[in-house]
């Protein structure tokens, strides 16, 4: 491998811990600030703090995976533990920016990747701990879907806006059916706003095979929890949406070899 290219996917990894760690302050405090519980909270004030002995935290220990292993997994000032998903959502962040790094035909795109990629693991940590799909990422995602498409990166442009209008409206429909039947709800709005996202993205036709993906993945995983006694009644589908979108979006080539659908 040559040396630049190597240079080229170190620096995307640090620069995604480095964003992998402002999403770990994301998916804490996004919520709390949806659901109103501390008025004072922003994505930018306070500095962070221990949750436990609310100690503001030094910036040496704020390093992405760094700062975690020279704690050794202990708050400084309490030693209580720190939750593993900091320096796991910190390396799955730089992870993601090496793939897009690796895979992307141009700058552009490899940052398209990326920042959806970021985009999508908040969403789908924040809707498995609380159920929610915050406006406050899901809509930039959205628009920059079909900020990219103008350049055709993933999709013609009509395609990715017809997709984003068929991605929610096929879900509210789908939903409105399931109440008129059961009297309840299936899904939240959240999901319709993540399928018009995928449509931003990749186009209206590539919808049934995200839609059947993400199925799936739900469906595995209810079984898997059912098998060892855990099974829940609902389970949140935004984080299955957005691991098929994402596969989707890198392996569209294989998928579309694969299966032979003009969609893909």
């Amino acid at each position: 491998m040559p040396h630049s290219e190597i240079f080229w996917l170190c620096t995307a990894f640090l620069v995604g811990t480095a964003v992998g760690s402002l999403l770990n302050v994301v998916v804490f405090r996004l919520p709390v600030m949806v659901r109103g519980e501390n008025p004072e909270l922003t994505l930018w004030s306070p500095r962070s703090r221990c949750p436990h002995c609310h100690r503001t935290i030094r910036l040496l220990h704020l390093i992405p995976i760094f700062g975690y292993l020279t704690l050794r997994g202990r708050c400084a000032f309490c030693n209580v533990p720190i939750s593993l998903q900091y320096p796991l959502l910190e390396l799955t962040a730089g992870l993601l920016a090496v793939g897009a790094a690796a895979s992307a035909d141009s700058l552009p795109q490899a940052g398209a990747y990326a920042i959806l990629g970021w985009g999508l693991l908040a969403l789908a940590l924040i809707d498995w701990q609380t159920q929610l799909l915050p406006d406050l990422l899901v809509y930039p995602l959205l628009w920059l879907g079909l900020l990219v498409n103008t350049y055709e990166l993933f999709a013609p442009l009509h395609e990715a806006v017809i997709g984003a209008v068929a991605g929610y409206l096929s879900l509210w429909l789908l939903n409105h059916l399931f109440y008129s039947f059961r009297k309840e709800a299936g899904m939240g709005y959240g999901d319709f706003k993540m399928f018009a996202v995928c449509g931003a993205w990749l186009g209206w036709m590539i919808l049934p095979w995200v839609a059947l993906g993400a199925s799936i993945l739900t469906l595995l995983l209810w079984l898997s929890r059912r098998a060892w006694g855990r099974a829940q009644r609902t389970l949140p589908f935004g984080p299955a949406l957005a691991l098929s979108l994402f596969g989707f979006l890198i392996w569209r080539d294989s998928a579309r070899s694969l299966v032979g659908w003009p969609g893909l």
